[in-house]
């Protein structure tokens, strides 16, 4: 159950995850690296998240990475295949340019 202090909403780690339908680890894995910039903690030092906190994690989980394959891994793809995929993706994919191999887009949820 949600806590309320001084009029801000918190959740704990539990009802941040069913919220943002992500795992346990995953949510950890993301704090650790920084998707956030802030923390709140209770008085036992348990992380509490805010709605905005909430949004930036339901933000990270609707990201796709699309990875582009190496023309040296394509053996036995037919390029039909591999173009008929990246047309199935969002229209927002955003190619990186200069031989960069990793791209992100976001969904429309």
């Amino acid at each position: 159950m949600p806590v309320e202090l001084h009029g801000q909403t918190y959740y704990r780690t539990s009802e941040a995850r069913v919220k943002t339908v992500i795992s346990r680890a995953t949510l950890f894995r993301w704090l650790k690296v920084g998707l956030l910039r802030r923390s709140h903690k209770d008085r036992r030092d348990w992380r509490l998240f805010t709605e905005e906190d909430l949004s930036k994690i339901q933000a990270e989980a609707s990201r796709i990475k699309v990875e582009m394959l190496n023309p040296s891994t394509w053996r036995g793809l037919e390029k039909t295949k591999i173009v008929g995929y990246l047309d199935s993706i969002n229209d927002n994919v955003n190619i990186p340019q200069g031989g960069q191999d990793v791209c992100y887009a976001e969904t429309n949820t």
